[in-house]
């Protein structure tokens, strides 16, 4: 889990260096909506990328997206909204994969607010060495053993024009 959670951490400083743009519904309350998504899709696809897309959600903005997408305004597409509100999973929204993090925050992110972020495949890339190392080493006096993990891989940003970063400019 520590390894798990400082890569993800790594990864989060570098989406926070993706194109900012203002998110947060028209009644000014702040919260993540579909209508946001697809501003962010616009803006990526305006400038010519059409690969495709992937998103991860801030936890705090999950419950927001759920009831958006719960409301009447997605009635009538069981596939689409029965799915996402039965088992959490997004699957793909305007075309866009999303997942939830609990690791999009302010101090990981270098952002104030995130909310989301969307991403082509060219947004970002991580070059990995070789898999987790794990070394296991008996401690007598201690009565267990020491256990070392590490991992050989880095997150680098490569077009931030290729990712937007939605910021919550209403708190």
């Amino acid at each position: 889990m520590a390894v798990a959670a400082k890569f993800d951490a790594q990864v989060m400083d570098i989406l926070g260096n993706l194109t900012a743009i203002e998110a947060g519904d028209a009644a000014g309350k702040g919260v993540l909506t579909v209508s946001d998504i697809a501003e962010a899709v616009a803006a990526i696809r305006g400038s010519g990328d059409t690969s495709p897309l992937y998103g991860v959600v801030a936890h705090t903005e999950y419950a927001s997206l759920m009831n958006n997408i719960g409301s009447t305004a997605f009635a009538g597409g069981d596939l689409f909204q029965g799915q996402a509100l039965r088992s959490g999973f997004f699957g793909n929204i305007l075309g866009v994969q999303l997942f939830v993090t609990s690791y999009m925050t302010d101090a990981n992110t270098g952002v104030t607010n995130p909310m989301a972020a969307i991403f082509s495949k060219d947004a970002m890339r991580i070059a990995m060495q070789k898999n987790v190392d794990l070394e296991i080493a008996r401690r007598a006096a201690a009565v267990g053993n020491d256990v070392v993990a590490s991992l050989h891989a880095k997150c680098g940003l490569i077009d931030a024009g290729r990712g937007r970063i939605l910021i919550n400019a209403t708190t």
